[in-house]
């Protein structure tokens, strides 16, 4: 019972947000009692830490970073995994999901905060470790893998951050800015930046 009741309450928590949600409507959606959610948990804090915990066990399902032999360079291979990034940051699930932490980290701002740093960690050693292979694939030093990661990072996080709704220009598609992180990764290390590939 206690899954099912933190499928629900996440669910209704990435449908109207962390404000929004009361313990009466997860209760109802639940199918239980008030006093059976909250004997278990004893507010809306205690079921989103219950939810958080569970995320944190959660397996990650990764698509595979793109193999340096495809690519040209090592601006072109940050500029496919740019791509890879921005498409993961910006479906509607993974929006919704930082949105209702966000609103949660005014209540709990630690707890928030080793979220990110849990999930950003996870992301960064893989990418890490595949950044590693690319740069000696292409003859590339990287006396600093960990700069390097920040730096991807950072020169996708505005982009994918930024609502087509809400400003996003729509001039520029997701492919372009990819091309674009990779440049600017490209030249952060000191690289050379080749003419975009076609």
């Amino acid at each position: 019972m206690g899954d099912s009741i933190l499928q629900v309450a996440e669910a209704l928590f990435l449908e109207d947000g962390f404000r929004a949600v009361t313990m009466e409507a997860v209760a109802a959606r639940a199918g239980i009692s008030k006093g059976t959610l909250y004997a278990r948990y004893p507010g809306k804090a205690q079921l989103f830490l219950a939810i958080a915990a569970e995320y944190r066990k959660r397996p990650r399902s990764r698509r595979p970073l793109p193999a340096p032999a495809d690519h040209s360079s090592l601006c072109s291979w940050a500029a496919e995994v740019a791509s890879q990034l921005i498409e993961t940051m910006t479906r509607p699930n993974v929006i919704a999901y930082e949105e209702m932490v966000r609103a949660a980290g005014r209540r709990f701002p630690k707890l928030v905060r080793e979220m990110h740093e849990m999930h950003y960690e996870d992301n960064a050693g893989v990418i890490r470790q595949d950044l590693v292979e690319a740069a000696r694939h292409f003859g590339v030093p990287l006396p600093d893998p960990d700069f390097a990661v920040d730096l991807l990072f950072a020169t996708i996080w505005g982009w994918a951050r930024l609502d087509p709704q809400q400003g996003r220009p729509d001039r520029i598609s997701d492919l372009e800015a990819a091309r674009r992180a990779g440049a600017l990764f490209a030249r952060g290390l000191g690289l050379p930046v080749p003419a975009p590939e076609d």
